[in-house]
């Protein structure tokens, strides 16, 4: 499997527009982009072969539009880092998304306010196969938590993690996931909460086998 992997901690490295992605390419890597107008260009160059996208800063609408333009029947697994919007970023998603997508990890520029309606509108309908959700950076109301849990697949999930800040809305979070009957659900997380949660929903959560994720 080729695979490309530019993934740089810190800031004394971007990835730029000078990028070369070579094609058939199924492992993509990239994070930090350098600027917006560097992530339209290489937006541009990702290829239909893509099976795994891992992308870092500067994913704005217009350049996951750029992204969203090639259709990628072979795309299974997308982790997007700074994205800067929710409305407008997961509308710009979704003509790229279909049932072969089975892992999706969101984390939008810290304090963006999650569109639950754009997220089941754009996302859940078109990903009806997710394993594993992942959203973070974003703050939710606990009805929004709710509107989200329920467009998950009950017989596919396996993996949920959010970061959303609020306790209370992390609260509503595991209610709402012990309330269903899931089939294969065995990793929940919530960044930062778990110690401040009820005695009663941490056992809760444990007596269904889940195991706790810690951020």
């Amino acid at each position: 499997m080729l695979s490309l992997n530019l993934m740089v901690p810190g800031r004394q490295f971007a990835v730029t527009a000078d990028l070369v992605v070579p094609p058939g390419v199924q492992v993509l890597t990239l994070s930090p982009l350098a600027s917006e107008t560097d992530a339209l260009t290489i937006m541009a160059r990702v290829p239909a072969s893509v099976k795994s996208l891992q992308l870092g800063e500067h994913l704005t609408p217009a350049a996951l539009r750029c992204l969203a333009d090639v259709p990628r029947p072979d795309l299974a697994s997308i982790d997007l880092h700074g994205m800067t919007d929710s409305s407008e970023c997961l509308m710009s998603l979704a003509p790229m998304l279909h049932d072969g997508v089975t892992k999706l990890s969101f984390h939008f520029v810290s304090g963006t306010l999650f569109d639950e309606s754009a997220w089941a509108m754009h996302v859940a309908k078109r990903t009806p196969k997710l394993r594993q959700v992942r959203l973070a950076g974003c703050t939710m109301t606990s009805d929004g938590v709710a509107q989200v849990i329920d467009t998950l697949p009950k017989s596919e999930l396996v993996s949920f993690w959010l970061d959303v800040g609020e306790l209370e809305v992390v609260k509503k979070a595991v209610t709402h996931l012990l309330a269903r009957d899931w089939e294969h659900i065995c990793e929940v997380g919530f960044a930062g909460q778990l110690g401040q949660l009820p005695t009663e929903m941490r056992e809760a959560m444990e007596g269904r086998g889940w195991k706790i994720m810690l951020a």
